[in-house]
């Protein structure tokens, strides 16, 4: 047996080795996110981050009252939401997705601007989306 030989059977081997231990860190790494509940997070975070971003339009339409009511109506949904999945997790059951927030007596679900389609929020003298006045003044 010569040299080549020998480096073409060990470069062989080598490469077995290798593609074992990339199979067997694939596997771990699918356990090991099971086990930490990393996807169940990334679902939470992928919330939490749609609840911002509706709080931020609500903002944006400039209507402080609207904005401060709205705030703690999703305050309250998602403190109450949070606490039941952090007490289903801890029983090791499966935890659920919050419920979407609803408005409280005497308020509307959000509406659409007629000019350009944005969602508005009820109350709000404009469209945060393009502007237009969305009721007479008066």
């Amino acid at each position: 047996m010569n040299v080549q030989d020998f480096a073409n059977a060990l470069m062989g081997r080598f490469l077995i080795v290798l593609l074992i231990l990339f199979l067997l860190f694939l596997l771990l790494r699918e356990v090991l996110c099971w086990y930490w509940k990393i996807n169940k997070r990334l679902h939470e975070l992928r919330q939490i981050n749609q609840t911002l971003t509706e709080l931020r339009d609500i903002l944006i339409q400039g209507n402080t009252v609207d904005a401060i009511t709205a705030g703690q109506v999703l305050d309250m949904s998602q403190t109450l939401a949070a606490e039941k999945v952090v007490a289903a997790v801890e029983d090791g059951a499966e935890a659920q997705a919050p419920p979407k927030p609803r408005p409280q007596t005497g308020q509307t679900a959000p509406s659409f601007c007629g000019v350009c389609g944005g969602r508005t929020v009820p109350g709000a003298n404009f469209c945060g989306a393009c502007g237009t006045r969305l009721r007479p003044e008066g």
